[in-house]
C-alpha cells in the first residue's frame, strides 16, 4: 500500500493536534495529582527551556520572541512577526497554529476547555513562566486568532 506524502499544512495541522491533544492530556493528569504537582511541573519546564535558551545566547526580549517565532513559524505554520531590541521586543502571533488547531479541537468535542481557558493557559502556563525564568516581563494582548506579547526586561 502505497503512504500518501502530506502538504505542509496537512503536516502542521497534524503536528499541531498531536501537539495539542498530548500537551492536554498530560497538564490534566498532572493537574488530578494536584495544584502542587503543577506548579512543580511549570517550574522544572520554565527552567529547562531557559537554561536552553542561555546555553544558545537567547536569553533577551529578543531572543525569546524569535526562538518562539521560529518554531511557531517552521514547526507549526503559524503566521508570526517579531520587531524589537534585546531590552523590548513584540512578538505578534497574527494566527497562532496552536490556538487555531485548539479551536478546531474544541468545536469537535475533543478539547474541553473554551478558547478563553487555552489562550490563559498558554500565556500563564507556558509564556510567562518561562519568560520570568530569563528576568523578561510580558504584556500581552489577546486577538482572536493568537496574541500580541510584549516582552521586556524587568
Amino acid at each position: 500500500m502505497e503512504i500518501p506524502t502530506l502538504s505542509e499544512e496537512e503536516k502542521w495541522e497534524m503536528m499541531r493536534e498531536i501537539f495539542v491533544l498530548n500537551k492536554q492530556v498530560d497538564i490534566g493528569f498532572i493537574m488530578q495529582m494536584g495544584a502542587e504537582k503543577m506548579s512543580e511541573y511549570a517550574e522544572m519546564t520554565s527552567q529547562q527551556y531557559a537554561d536552553m535558551l542561555r546555553a544558545q545566547g537567547k536569553d533577551d526580549a529578543i531572543g525569546f520572541a524569535m526562538s518562539e517565532a521560529i518554531v511557531r513559524k517552521n514547526l507549526m505554520g503559524s503566521d508570526v512577526e517579531v520587531d524589537g531590541n534585546p531590552g523590548e521586543a513584540t512578538l505578534n502571533l497574527k494566527r497562532d497554529g496552536f490556538l487555531m488547531t485548539a479551536i478546531n479541537l474544541i468545536k469537535k468535542g475533543l478539547l474541553p476547555i473554551s478558547k478563553e481557558e487555552f489562550q490563559r493557559g498558554c500565556i500563564e502556563g507556558y509564556f510567562r513562566p518561562r519568560a520570568e525564568k530569563l528576568g523578561l516581563e510580558l504584556d500581552v494582548e489577546y486577538t482572536d486568532e493568537g496574541y500580541r506579547i510584549k516582552i521586556s526586561k524587568k
